[in-house]
């Protein structure tokens, strides 16, 4: 399944690359519901997720102040690697992890 595009993050800028994120999505009828306001049973799937990954000590992406990104959760709570790294230390790790 594929919704929006969500992020122009340059390789080893996203936790995904790290193994430090992921991305759901919320299913009604078998089918990938992408909006963030629909309702079903008084409820949104992404704002249900985002609290119970918050509950869970994970960073929701829904909860961001700025760039709500509803389908991601993460466990670092810094926005992305270039906060903690160096580019050159991303460079590094990203050339160990998936090769030249």
């Amino acid at each position: 399944q594929s919704g929006q595009h969500v992020t122009d993050a340059p390789p080893g800028l996203s936790w995904h690359q790290w193994g430090e994120a992921f991305d759901s999505f919320w299913v009604i009828n078998g089918e990938a519901e992408w909006s963030t306001t629909r309702k079903v049973n008084g409820l949104n799937g992404y704002h249900v997720y985002a609290e119970e990954a918050e509950k869970l000590g994970l960073t929701a992406g829904g909860l961001w102040q700025r760039f709500k990104d509803w389908p991601h959760a993460q466990l670092k709570s810094e926005r992305g690697p270039q906060l903690l790294f160096s580019l050159t230390e991303i460079d590094q790790t990203m050339r160990q992890r998936f090769g030249s």
